[in-house]
């Protein structure tokens, strides 16, 4: 976790806020515009839309597998028990 409050540190981005996680993409499939991340404090893939992404589809489509993100974990509308993740940013 100090290496990612590292990076925000040294980079233009906003740092994380208290509620947010960090993870790495371990899918993501640009034509379709979801994927998961892998949170790095371990637990069940979390799924992301595209448009979750801050900095809009152009982000999205810039990122990589096992690229670190942070997000927020938010509980799935549709699946009880799942986490859709928000405000994805990546790292």
């Amino acid at each position: 976790d100090r290496a990612i409050q590292a990076i925000f540190r040294t980079s233009r981005l906003a740092a994380p806020a208290r509620d947010t996680e960090t993870g790495y993409v371990s899918y993501y499939d640009l034509r379709k515009r979801f994927g998961f991340i892998r949170p790095l404090r371990g637990g069940a893939h979390v799924f992301f839309h595209g448009s979750k992404v801050r900095g809009g589809m152009r982000a999205a489509a810039e990122l990589a597998r096992k690229q670190v993100v942070a997000f927020r974990r938010v509980p799935s509308r549709k699946y009880s028990g799942k986490f859709n993740g928000h405000d994805v940013v990546p790292c």
